[in-house]
């Protein structure tokens, strides 16, 4: 089963480490709107980046913040950060390509 990932939320200056799996068939805006942290793709050259946000409805989040101005339409990236042993194939084989090995 495909997931969507949408990371949880911190505790004090520490991020507690849960994460919301949103499986696929989820994905459209009219069936999950809650957040759109489901709607970023990855890049190692990302423009965008989390930080702790307090969200008046779920309280301390990951929100999310571009890095530079973005021009209208154009899409966001973060980087997802996932640790080289624990990536999935596809995070493992973008990093090679993108800087040359794990």
């Amino acid at each position: 089963m495909n997931f969507y990932i949408l990371k949880g939320k911190y505790v004090g200056d520490h991020f507690c480490g849960h994460t919301i799996y949103i499986p696929v068939e989820y994905g459209s805006l009219k069936k999950y709107n809650a957040t759109l942290g489901h709607k970023l793709n990855h890049s190692f050259r990302a423009n965008a980046r989390t930080m702790p946000f307090d969200s008046p409805r779920f309280g301390l989040v990951q929100g999310i913040f571009t890095t530079r101005d973005v021009k209208r339409g154009e899409e966001l990236f973060i980087n997802y950060g996932y640790r080289p042993g624990k990536a999935p194939d596809w995070y493992r084989q973008l990093y090679n390509e993108t800087f040359g090995g794990l």
